[in-house]
């Protein structure tokens, strides 16, 4: 026979040994209460509750005697990640106390004794460990660029910024959009579109990792998409939160604007700027059917906490001008938008202001 292992032993014993029963053959005058010092704690399996015990003999106090705690009724577990534990000998006031998480949440009941003779038993005592709060998560939808061209190649884009009770989400938050069947369609050139497909009813759907932007302190998610009805158009983008089905979706409407003969193109702006700080924007404009460029007058329109010229001078299809950012009310970042025309194309770039 296999010699048994002394320390395995005492190990299960002490682990899954019985509540001493109520006798009134303990000590005599021996008294052991328990209470819960610390209750309520949240269910997360890391704030804990705490359970002390007094013993006493007679009218003294006991000290240096070890006590066992136990939970009878409950998933709560201690520091050692069980149900019951040996708990630091009493102390010069007669008491020992001990931690204990969960990550139910619910009412428990636990029980402590000796653990030596006599083994008197404490009263049975409850805790409760609450619910932890869920985060709340909300998002707003509106339009980075409105009004492209129906070429099939110029791009509206749908913005997203998420967030989460109150502040900005977690990078790479998941956002999906949505388009009816028809002529407008999504575009998947993006690093952060994780999914794309086809929808039952012949609609697209897209998904977007939202990417956190520091400087702002801003979750942001946009997709883009075109439409090749030449004749332009209203389509409506679905927007939700891919992975918290409790937020409600929203909805926005676009236009493309009828083919146009020219094409505008912003090619180069600023991300992000502080308040009253500048940034260059350049671009292009140029025939559509010859690719040349264009000399002309073009528009300057501006959104937000930003401005600066109403019209720029395209030189050989080539235009630049200052963007100039504005003051910023509160402590949170916000857009700005730029957008150049001219004979009936545009082009619309977004600009993150923060407040510095």
């Amino acid at each position: 026979m296999k010699p048994t292992d002394e320390k395995t032993e005492t190990k299960e014993t002490k682990e899954t040994q019985p509540v001493p029963p109520v006798s009134d053959s303990d000590g005599p005058g021996y008294s052991l209460e328990l209470t819960i010092v610390r209750d309520g704690a949240r269910a997360d399996g890391k704030a804990a509750n705490e359970a002390e015990v007094k013993l006493t003999l007679g009218n003294f106090l006991e000290s240096d005697r070890p006590v066992t705690f136990k939970v009878v009724k409950g998933s709560a577990v201690f520091s050692n990640g069980l149900q019951q534990i040996d708990g630091p000998k009493t102390s010069i006031k007669g008491r020992s106390s001990v931690t204990f998480t969960d990550t139910t949440a619910e009412q428990g009941v636990m029980v402590a004794w000796m653990s030596e003779p006599p083994k008197t038993r404490s009263n049975e005592t409850s805790y409760t460990f609450v619910a932890v709060p869920g985060d709340t998560y909300g998002f707003s939808l509106d339009r980075l660029v409105n009004h492209a061209q129906a070429d099939g190649s110029a791009r509206n884009a749908a913005n997203v910024a998420v967030y989460r009770n109150g502040g900005a989400a977690p990078d790479k938050t998941r956002v999906t959009f949505q388009l009816p069947a028809g002529s407008a369609h999504f575009v998947t050139d993006d690093a952060n579109v994780v999914a794309s497909g086809t929808l039952p009813d012949g609609g697209a759907w897209i998904t977007v990792a939202a990417a956190f932007i520091p400087e702002g302190g801003a979750t942001i998610a946009c997709a883009q998409f075109t439409d090749a009805n030449v004749d332009g158009e209203a389509v409506t983008v679905s927007a939700c939160l891919t992975d918290h089905a409790q937020v409600p979706v929203q909805q926005q409407d676009y236009t493309f604007s009828p083919r146009s003969a020219y094409v505008v193109t912003i090619t180069q702006s600023p991300s992000y700027l502080g308040q009253y700080d500048s940034g260059e924007v350049t671009g292009t404009v140029v025939d559509r059917e010859t690719g040349d460029g264009i000399s002309a007058l073009c528009s300057i329109g501006y959104t937000g906490p930003a401005g600066g010229a109403s019209t720029v001078e395209a030189v050989d299809g080539a235009f630049s001008f200052e963007i100039g950012s504005l003051a910023v009310i509160g402590r949170s970042a916000r857009f700005a938008y730029v957008s150049v025309s001219y004979g009936g194309a545009g082009d619309r770039a977004r600009v993150l202001i923060y407040p510095t």
